[in-house]
């Protein structure tokens, strides 16, 4: 026989490896898509800033879209 450590290998051994890496993918899904989520809504608000900056004239805005 070519491969001494292929007999060794259940069936089971499989399964759990694949249900292990589909837990793992779901998680990390979620993980990024609320990650992604904050993000939009943080690109959101700093429009809005950007926007009230240059056609409402706010300094407020201005100062917090230009802060270092």
């Amino acid at each position: 026989m070519a491969c001494k450590f292929c007999p060794k290998i259940k069936p089971t051994d499989l399964l759990f490896v694949l249900v292990a890496g589909v837990a793992f993918y779901g998680v990390y899904a979620y993980q990024m898509n609320q990650a992604h989520q904050e993000q939009e809504q943080r690109v959101k608000a700093f429009e809005k800033l950007q926007r009230d900056c240059v056609l409402g004239h706010d300094k407020h805005a201005c100062q917090q879209v230009f802060k270092d």
